[in-house]
């Protein structure tokens, strides 16, 4: 909560600053854990649309990331599409004219698990979802300059709190490339 008050103080002192900007871009990478907790059989790869907003050396990202899950515990087959919204606060250690920035991050992220049970294409299909879940997001990276594009490799660890669907790992860490214009 410090975090968060703290992150709107810089960012209102900012705010009248002319050089704003408007990053839109997209995310993509994998998991350096297993995605499900128990005989993991999830696809590997996160992936999904990439928007940031820059005060300077604050900037406040937000993304929508998909990835499909995947667990075989005794016998049974439980596959699942999860829907990640993290959005991070992001302090960058070199000005905006700098080739490269490393930059570290922190701020929540929200996730919706659906499930299904894979009874066929055509038939009927049963769909569940669970609570929304929340969780913690730490990272850090650098953005680097090539071309008219700016690429964003990272690394994000994120901690689920409260109620965590009971076959996806409560620990996250993911290797991303932002690559955004």
């Amino acid at each position: 909560m410090k975090f968060a008050v703290l992150l709107l103080c810089f960012a209102a002192f900012e705010l009248p600053a002319p050089a704003q900007t408007l990053s839109l871009g997209v995310k993509g990478g994998g998991f350096f854990t297993d995605p499900a907790e128990r005989q993991d059989q999830s696809r590997k790869y996160v992936v999904g649309p990439s928007v940031e907003v820059g005060f300077g050396r604050i900037g406040v990202e937000a993304n929508v990331l998909y990835w499909r899950f995947g667990s075989a515990v005794s016998g049974v087959r439980v596959r699942g599409h999860v829907m990640e919204l993290p959005v991070l606060g992001k302090y960058y250690f070199a000005g905006r004219n700098a080739v490269v920035r490393p930059f570290a991050g922190a701020g929540f992220a929200f996730r919706n698990v659906w499930t299904d049970d894979g009874r066929g294409r055509f038939g009927n299909r049963e769909v569940a979802s669970t609570e929304p879940g929340v969780g913690a997001v730490f990272g850090g990276g650098v953005a680097m300059k090539v071309w008219k594009l700016r690429l964003s490799p990272e690394v994000r660890y994120t901690r689920w709190g409260g109620y965590n669907f009971p076959v996806t790992n409560a620990n996250q860490v993911q290797a991303l490339l932002g690559v955004t214009f």
